[in-house]
C-alpha cells in the first residue's frame, strides 16, 4: 500500500503501520516485505489443527486477560488487607452495616386501606407510591380513588 498509493498521507500511514508490525515481530522492513520469513528467525509455534489466526489470537488474548485478572485480584485483596490492618475501612464497614439494616413494620400502624384513603384525600402522592407505602395493589388504590371521586360529586 505504501508503494502503490497515489496519496501522500495514505503512503505515510501505511509505512508507519508496516514499521509497527515489523517491530512487533522483531523484523526489519525488508524482512517483512519478503515472501517467506528468513530461515534464521525462529518460527511461531504451530497451532492445533483447525485453528484460525483469529481463534489462536483470541485464545492468546483470553489467556493474557485471565492472567491479568488474577494479578488484579491479588493486588486488590492485598490492598484490602493493608487497609484493614491500618483501620482505614472501618467507616465503610459501618456504612455497609447501616444500609443492611432490616426495617420491620410495627403492628401498631393503621390498616392499609385507611392509610391509603388518608394519603389519597390529603396528599397528591402518585398511586404507585401509595401502593408501595401501604402494601396494597395499585389497582386497589385506583379503585379507592375512583370511589372517592364519586362521593365528592354527591356531596
Amino acid at each position: 500500500m505504501a508503494a502503490k498509493s497515489s496519496f501522500e498521507g495514505e503512503r505515510r500511514n501505511a509505512l508507519a503501520a508496516a514499521e509497527r508490525l515489523a517491530k512487533r515481530y522483531g523484523m526489519t522492513l525488508d524482512e517483512a516485505a519478503m515472501d517467506s520469513p528468513p530461515q534464521t528467525k525462529q518460527t511461531a509455534p504451530r497451532r492445533p489443527r483447525g485453528w484460525s489466526m483469529k481463534t489462536a489470537g483470541g485464545a492468546r488474548f483470553a489467556h493474557l486477560s485471565e492472567a491479568q485478572l488474577q494479578t488484579e485480584k491479588k493486588r486488590r485483596e492485598e490492598a484490602i488487607r493493608q487497609a484493614q490492618a491500618k483501620g482505614l475501612d472501618a467507616s465503610e464497614r459501618r456504612a455497609r452495616k447501616k444500609s443492611a439494616r432490616v426495617y420491620r413494620f410495627s403492628p401498631k400502624k393503621r390498616d392499609p386501606e385507611s392509610h391509603a384513603f388518608a394519603l389519597l384525600s390529603e396528599t397528591s402522592i402518585p398511586m404507585v407510591e401509595i401502593a408501595t407505602i401501604t402494601g396494597l395493589d395499585v389497582y386497589e388504590i385506583a379503585g379507592m380513588r375512583l370511589k372517592m371521586r364519586g362521593k365528592r360529586r354527591r356531596v
